[in-house]
């Protein structure tokens, strides 16, 4: 497969009870190793909510989109912009979490006619810090070993808690809600004859966390549309002290933190997420 043709991504679509049809869809776009399930406590009530289509997707080598040996963010933006075209929208409004939020944010960046509003949870215009790279090639590491031990005795239960149990191992100070968060989070996962399987492509993204620059972020290009950034009070990530560089991509953007919550801002406070949202649209 060529290193730049899109794949078709994986989606799942709440329809509003009371459709506006004149705007424009939501897109959710989740994290690294999470999938669009990530997004089930908000996505039909933020349909309602708002009187848009919601679309959670999930991004190639991740869930049950297509798989491929080729993943970085500038290939991720083009997969947003393929999907858009299959589907027939021509501008969304976009809501990204963590890798996702960089995603969303890159693809306002560079083709800013496709996005309307951007919504971005705890996450900055940055590339991440090396070390976070490290924290993620042993949680796959690791996670990957997981699924090479498992046997036909292992059940969905206990294959979800060995998974949960990479993530809290091997990322550093977890705020104590993001660990509450992590304890009820699922990961896609199949059955096999033999154990379990990854639905994520851990081995190609395993190969690409050793690959520099993955997360190429764009050094130029403004974002003229409104813009929210909401970030967990709690997160290990720096949000709020960013805020130079988030206006300077973002003119018209506005910070909104959470107390109490973590990385996870969004399954912190669903109702409290879905508010704001609905107030910024």
């Amino acid at each position: 497969m060529s290193e730049k043709k899109s794949v078709t991504l994986a989606f799942k679509l709440c329809e509003p009870e009371k459709s506006k049809s004149d705007c424009s869809p939501i897109i959710l776009h989740h994290g690294f190793l999470s999938c669009k399930e990530r997004w089930r406590p908000i996505q039909q009530d933020l349909a309602n909510a708002t009187g848009r289509k919601v679309y959670a997707i999930d991004a190639r080598n991740h869930g049950e989109s297509e798989k491929s040996d080729y993943f970085n963010f500038d290939i991720l933006t083009e997969d947003l912009k393929h999907f858009m075209d299959v589907q027939k929208i021509a501008s969304a409004c976009f809501v990204g979490h963590s890798m996702g939020g960089l995603v969303v944010m890159a693809l306002a960046l560079t083709a800013p006619d496709r996005v309307e509003k951007l919504i971005v949870e705890d996450v900055s215009p940055k590339e991440p810090e090396q070390e976070l790279y490290y924290v993620f090639q042993a949680v796959v590491e690791e996670q990957l070993k997981c699924f090479e031990e498992s046997t036909s005795s292992d059940t969905e239960g206990s294959m979800q808690q060995k998974l949960r149990e990479c993530l809290l191992r091997n990322i550093p100070m977890i705020p104590d809600e993001d660990q509450e968060i992590i304890q009820k989070m699922e990961f896609p996962i199949k059955k096999v004859d033999n154990g379990f399987q990854p639905l994520t492509n851990l081995k190609v993204i395993q190969k690409v966390l050793y690959t520099p620059r993955i997360c190429h972020f764009p050094e130029k290009g403004q974002f003229n549309n409104d813009a929210l950034f909401i970030y967990g009070c709690k997160s290990n990530f720096t949000v709020m002290e960013d805020s130079p560089l988030i206006s300077k991509y973002f003119p018209k953007s506005r910070l909104f933190g959470v107390e109490n919550a973590g990385h996870e801002v969004c399954l912190h406070d669903p109702k409290g997420f879905i508010t704001e949202i609905t107030k910024f649209l």
